[in-house]
Formats: structure tokens, C-alpha cells, sequence
């Protein structure tokens, strides 16, 4: 969606019908985490779901359906919090099969992925791809050096 030439000449207003089909995707997957968390009682997931469907509902206003692929970015990180909560309940946390999941909360913590996270999103709605690379360099170096501590 994001090289969309239709959604790139009118990042604001601009509607497409694949910027239409992905974010009809999307809100299919906040009815269903809306659901989910009614189902679980948890307000804060309630919030969470409620606000971010209708934040996608807007896109076929049309309006803001160029940056509704960035947005959705942000949710990458539920897979992870899926693993991490399953790993809880059976016991597994402690578990060293599960160190890659260790490492990512790691990284959260250390605010390494992050960075990572803002370095896709300017990469992908930037003209120039070297841009987004030459104004992230002192993160992504930080990010390296954080990774290498890691390994000691």
C-alpha cells in the first residue's frame, strides 16, 4: 500500500481498491480482537480494539488509507506477545528452547526494536529509501552495539 501510486499522490485523501481490500482485512482482525476482549473482560483491550477499529473505519471515509499500512505495523509485535503469554501460563517461560522470545523482550526493553520499527515505517513511506538509512545511522548503530552485548 505503500508504493500504491494512487494512495502516494494523495497521502490524506487518497483511496484505492487494494488500500480498500487490506484495510477491510484489518478491521476483520480488530472485530475479532474486540471480541476477544469483551469475551476476556479486559478494559484496557477494549480500548485498545475499539479505537484502533475505528481508526481503520475512517480509511473508507476516504481518509488517512495511505498510512493505515504503518499503522498496522505497530501490531507486529503480537505474535510475540501471543508466544510470551502462552509460554507464561504452561510454565515454559523459564525454558531455554524459548530464547528467542527472551531476546526479543529483551530488545523491547532496550528500546532496540524500537528503533527498528521506526526505521521500516521511514524506509517505507519515504521517497528516498537511503534518506530514511542516513537519518536512522546513530540508532541503527546503537542497535548493533546493544546486539553484540548481547552475545557476551
Amino acid at each position: 500500500m505503500l508504493r500504491d501510486p494512487i494512495l502516494s499522490t494523495d497521502k490524506l485523501w487518497g483511496y484505492s481498491k487494494f488500500g480498500g481490500d487490506v484495510n477491510a482485512i484489518v478491521l476483520g482482525y480488530f472485530a475479532w480482537d474486540i471480541f476477544m476482549a469483551l469475551q476476556m473482560g479486559d478494559v484496557g483491550f477494549i480500548v485498545h480494539g475499539v479505537s484502533a477499529f475505528m481508526v481503520y473505519l475512517l480509511c473508507f471515509k476516504p481518509f488517512i488509507m495511505y498510512y493505515g499500512a504503518v499503522f498496522i505495523l505497530y501490531e507486529l509485535s503480537t505474535p510475540f506477545l501471543n508466544i510470551h503469554w502462552v509460554c507464561d501460563k504452561t510454565g515454559l517461560s523459564g525454558n531455554d528452547r524459548f530464547s528467542a522470545e527472551k531476546i526479543y523482550w529483551w530488545l523491547q526493553k532496550k528500546d532496540c526494536c524500537g528503533r527498528e520499527r521506526i526505521k521500516w515505517i521511514l524506509a517505507a513511506i519515504s521517497e528516498n529509501e537511503n534518506e530514511a538509512a542516513v537519518i536512522l545511522k546513530p540508532a541503527n548503530q546503537a542497535s548493533i552495539g546493544m546486539r553484540i552485548d548481547l552475545r557476551k
